[in-house]
């Protein structure tokens, strides 16, 4: 830029002297052997002034120039830049990269969702063993806080809190389906090392039951509990202890079923119908209880009908004498044979027990220790009846009945009673 600078000076500085020759005139000096003519001409300080704005001027219009000129420069490299690329990688070569970039990232995408389950896997193990350390760690604390007290407590303590546990939890491990996955059968009733600690505290129960009074809903549980785990020996064994210690009805008709259950002799058709008669007997010593057995007693056998007989002989009883006790649980118990025998117009006949059980529980107090099971029954009874409906219009393709389920409800109503668990309700099967 100096040298740009100093050749427009000068022109600049040519230009102006020549235009003063033409309108200024020089004073004359004589030199010796020259003429006038050849004298040089004078330059004034007007042209100096002259001089110096034109090269101020000239300095502003440079400086106005050096923004154009660097951007100038910027573009200039830039196409050299990317003219050398292209000579270089080729003009296809370089319209093919983005596709170059989507191969890699379809290449790298499929790593990645493998590095994620990995770790997710990772992550849920952890939480796994975070979990059973916790509960080995209650286990642990526990244990130390029970040996302060080693003196007084024996095999029997809180014997009542570990059977309710027990008991609630085998139902949730019996809803769980097995999996070939699950090797250990973890969650299951099935997992060995909770199956070995429930069975070695329901072996000890019967003598347990001997020093102890425990109350019949809690020894009906553990007899249920007994024959979720198969072990229908044990279950004898703590019903017999049972009535040995308390022979109250309810006992009784453990002791019973579970004779039922596990003998294959001459005392099981003496068990079964010793629990038909107190069935037409019936009294208000844990009625739901003495129902319930019978019930399991007539699955194990398949006599519905005996047990509908049974029934039936106690609500004539009870029509001649109102004084005869008659609880709703019975018309319950009724509508469940009804419907497990699947007879023909056995829909209709289970709906008709299920009303009178609903006639009879409006007459019932919630203080009565079987009104709470009836009103379980009358709901699996209902949902059964719908379910059923449901599962022969869907097969008689008419799914716009008037007043009927349709059959898009077949599945979820199926799903209700799946997650159902007979672990709840009195009659149980196991």
């Amino acid at each position: 830029m100096n040298a740009v600078s100093i050749l427009l000076a000068a022109a600049v500085l040519v230009a102006n002297t020549s235009a003063s020759a033409t309108t200024t005139a020089l004073p004359s000096v004589t030199v010796p052997g020259q003429s006038v003519a050849s004298a040089p001409s004078a330059v004034t300080r007007e042209d100096i002034d002259k001089l110096r704005e034109s090269l101020a001027k000239t300095r502003e219009e440079l400086a106005e120039l050096k923004p154009v000129a660097s951007v100038t420069n910027t573009v200039f490299y830039f196409v050299a830049g990317l003219s050398a690329l292209l000579g270089v990688f080729g003009w296809r070569k370089f319209s093919d990269l983005d596709s170059l970039v989507g191969e890699q990232v379809k290449l790298q995408l499929p790593r990645d969702k493998r590095e994620f389950a990995e770790y997710e896997e990772m992550a849920n193990s952890a939480q796994e063993i975070h979990t059973k350390l916790k509960a080995i760690t209650a286990d642990y604390e526990s244990a130390l806080s029970n040996m302060k007290y080693i003196d007084v407590l024996g095999e029997d303590f809180d014997i009542e809190g570990k059977l309710h546990i027990l008991s609630e939890e085998s139902a949730t491990r019996k809803a769980k389906p097995i999996e070939g996955s699950n090797i250990g059968f973890e969650g299951t009733l099935y997992e060995s090392s909770w199956r070995s600690s429930t069975i070695a505290l329901l072996s000890r129960l019967p003598a347990i039951i001997k020093r102890r009074n425990l109350d019949a809903e809690m020894l009906f549980n553990a007899a249920q509990l007994c024959r979720r785990m198969d072990q229908y020996e044990i279950a004898q064994q703590v019903t017999e202890a049972a009535f040995e210690k308390s022979p109250s009805a309810a006992n009784k008709a453990l002791m019973l079923s579970s004779t039922v259950k596990s003998r294959t002799d001459e005392a099981v058709v003496k068990a079964f119908a010793e629990l038909m008669d107190m069935i037409r007997n019936l009294g208000r010593d844990s009625p739901h209880i003495v129902l319930a057995e019978a019930w399991n007693a007539a699955v194990d056998q398949a006599a519905y009908d005996r047990l509908i007989e049974a029934i039936d002989d106690l609500v004539r009883k009870h029509e001649e004498d109102p004084s005869v006790f008659l609880p709703s649980y019975a018309y319950v118990t009724k509508a469940l044979c009804i419907l497990s025998q699947s007879a023909p117009g056995a829909l209709q006949e289970a709906e008709e027990a299920a009303e009178r059980a609903k006639e009879v529980l409006g007459r019932e107090t919630t203080r009565s220790s079987w009104v709470s099971s009836s009103v379980s029954e009358i709901q699996t009874v209902e949902l059964a009846i719908m379910q059923t409906r449901i599962l022969h219009a869907s097969l008689a393709g008419d799914d716009q009945q008037t007043g009927e389920p349709t059959a898009e409800m077949l599945q979820e109503a199926f799903k209700i009673m799946s997650l159902s668990s007979r672990a709840d309700m009195a009659p149980d099967t196991e």
